[in-house]
């Protein structure tokens, strides 16, 4: 089989749609013609004999060069027809329909006697055509075949490290997440307990607490969208939000995990902010969290600094900026 036909092969592929041949001789056809025909044609496998409404053999490259190397065959049948040499070598006709799958044809051929494995076989088209098949080409098909399957789990596998590493990755950020609004509550309900607080520090500390546990609601329904994650569905909200409120609550939350570190935690305002802008507050926070998540975390002395100001983008349309500066020391 040529190798653009190999690029074509598809496991929905059928015998009766690889690359086939139609020579056909009849009975009395002198076996000179037929060996000729052979001489012209190198990749001919072999040719059907028999009438417009009969099937009456097949004779193989093969079985022909094999039947005149024998000791005077050239004088005993190259003159004769061609179905003499038949009565000699021929058994019935190897044939199978053209709707049978490449698997089912190579096995069908490979199930054969060993002496018969190779030659090739008829094919029968649901028109009543005959055609002949090389095997080799039925091995080459299925092979490709194989290699096609091989190829599909070897893709399978990938996806399905892939989607481990992801959930992996995913299960540690999600541990970040949660623990960050926690230490939050934890930090101001413990604050709660000391009686010199006044009534005003106590409210803030409930409020805080409040706006931690909302937010760590929110990262638990995120958890839970996970499914529609893996199903590419999910969907990024555009609400109207105050910015300036998003702003104050992601400093509010991380500002434990800074006190626990000593390290001044400051929320800056760089020009005029709107009242209202169009985002995803749950992401937009996510997004904000882990960034100064991660500035604290390497961090150990100076400061840490989430600077928020409207800017043009190259569309010249406004877009809030969100920068969080730290010393990195």
């Amino acid at each position: 089989m040529s190798q653009p036909a190999l690029d074509n092969v598809t496991p929905a592929l059928t015998v009766g749609e690889l690359p086939v041949s139609d020579h056909r001789v009849s009975p009395t056809t002198p076996t000179a013609v037929v060996a000729e025909l052979f001489e012209k044609h190198p990749n001919l496998v072999g040719v059907i004999v028999g009438n417009e409404d009969a099937l009456t053999g097949v004779v193989s490259r093969a079985s022909l060069l094999e039947r005149l190397s024998q000791p005077f065959a050239l004088e005993l049948y190259l003159k004769r027809p061609i179905r003499q040499m038949q009565d000699v070598v021929d058994t019935d006709p190897d044939t199978m329909p053209a709707s049978l799958s490449i698997h089912e044809g190579a096995h069908a051929a490979l199930s054969r006697p060993t002496t018969r494995a190779y030659e090739p076989v008829v094919v029968l088209g649901d028109d009543g055509s005959l055609r002949l098949l090389d095997v080799h080409t039925l091995l080459l098909a299925q092979s490709r075949l194989l290699e096609l399957a091989n190829e599909t789990i070897g893709k399978a596998k990938e996806a399905a490290e892939a989607a481990s590493v992801a959930k992996s990755q995913f299960l540690a950020n999600m541990s970040h997440e949660i623990r960050t609004p926690l230490t939050a509550i934890l930090g101001f309900a413990e604050n709660l307990l000391d009686s010199a607080m006044t009534d005003a520090e106590r409210r803030t500390s409930v409020k805080t607490i409040l706006r931690n546990g909302e937010h760590l609601l929110e990262i638990i329904n995120g958890i839970l969208d996970l499914s529609k994650i893996e199903a590419g569905k999910l969907e990024i909200e555009l609400l109207r939000i105050s910015p300036v409120q998003l702003a104050a609550d992601v400093v509010s939350i991380m500002r434990v995990r800074a006190d626990a570190k000593k390290l001044p935690l400051q929320l800056k305002f760089e020009g005029a902010i709107p009242e209202t802008i169009l985002s995803d507050p749950t992401r937009l926070k996510q997004i904000l969290l882990n960034l100064i998540g991660n500035a604290i975390k390497f961090t150990d002395g100076g400061r840490v600094e989430l600077a928020v100001a409207v800017v043009t983008n190259g569309a010249g349309r406004p877009q809030m900026q969100c920068k969080i500066t730290d010393t990195g020391i």
